[in-house]
């Protein structure tokens, strides 16, 4: 067991002594925060309240794609590009989360004009997507990319941010997905056609999740 100092309605402040480097408080029997070598930890549905306290960076947890891959993308339909998630657990239900996300790579369709919508997923549920009626495409936009007559060497590039509010301490995995009108191949981190010299660009993928005290 950890020191302890524990505020209780009944007994009062009580100073619990033990040989552990930890110290934890309590009020009555809920674990508000854990002090040790580390840091400080807030206890589970735990944040830090009052002046100043809103608006702090919590935590921030990553995902970067390094490598070349491809995937089959339907018509019209929404698909998270493989892989391409992070997970979050907030400290707090009345935290925000602050999305932000690059993606490189090339759609591998021979149509002249093509454009694409991008989002994210919180678990299943999309996010970041305008609500403009019958729009096909206006419903699901937080970042629109084009390319015009895929040259198999030019890449393409995406940038979005979104700010979310879960409501939930429990673990949330946020996922980039994409939306166009053609089925394709689309390939992240390089060109559809790939070979190993300065006119065939690779690149990187990457997701950020912060958690911010409200």
């Amino acid at each position: 067991m950890p020191n302890r100092i524990k505020a209780d309605s009944a007994s009062g402040l009580q100073l619990i002594s033990d040989s552990s480097d930890e110290i934890q408080i309590q009020s009555g029997s809920d674990t508000v925060a854990i002090i040790n070598s580390s840091g400080i930890t807030m206890g589970s549905g735990k944040a830090i309240s009052g002046a100043g306290a809103g608006g702090k960076i919590l935590q921030v947890v990553s995902t970067t794609l390094d490598t070349r891959f491809s995937q089959s993308i339907s018509a019209n339909t929404n698909t998270a590009i493989t892989n391409f998630e992070v997970s979050i657990t907030p400290s707090s239900t009345s935290s925000k989360i602050l999305l932000t996300s690059s993606w490189m790579g090339e759609f591998g369709n021979s149509d002249a004009i093509y454009s694409t919508m991008w989002f994210f997923y919180r678990d299943s549920t999309k996010l970041g997507h305008a609500q403009t009626g019958s729009r096909s495409c206006g419903i699901q936009t937080a970042a629109l990319s084009y390319w015009v007559n895929n040259a198999s060497s030019t890449p393409e590039s995406m940038y979005m941010q979104y700010i979310d509010s879960p409501s939930t301490t429990s673990a949330i995995t946020y996922k980039v997905g994409l939306y166009g009108d053609r089925a394709h191949t689309l390939w992240t981190n390089g060109t559809v056609t790939d070979q190993d010299n300065s006119s065939y660009e690779r690149g990187l993928s990457s997701i950020i999740a912060m958690e911010i005290g409200a």
